[in-house]
């Protein structure tokens, strides 16, 4: 596997893992108290962005994580990254 696939994949997994975590805080009420701060999710978006995170991908991730609406993927979403 070369390096770019292994980082496509590594990418690819934090974001599929970052958007089932969005998705069940989503499903559940939580008080204002529990919701990620600045410096969170600003953590969040420096370790997208050290695995080569597309500007799209991190627009989305910050979307979802400040309580915004993000976009459908273009191209089909994950069908990118082929083995």
């Amino acid at each position: 596997m070369s390096i770019t696939k292994s980082a496509t994949t590594k990418v690819a997994a934090v974001a599929t893992g970052l958007t089932m975590a969005v998705s069940m805080l989503a499903a559940a009420p939580v008080a204002h108290a529990a919701a990620l701060t600045t410096a969170q999710i600003d953590a969040i978006v420096s370790l997208l962005q050290s695995f080569g995170a597309d500007a799209a991908t991190i627009a989305n991730v910050q979307a979802s994580l400040t309580g915004g609406t993000p976009t459908a993927p273009s191209g089909g979403g994950a069908s990118a990254c082929s083995f």
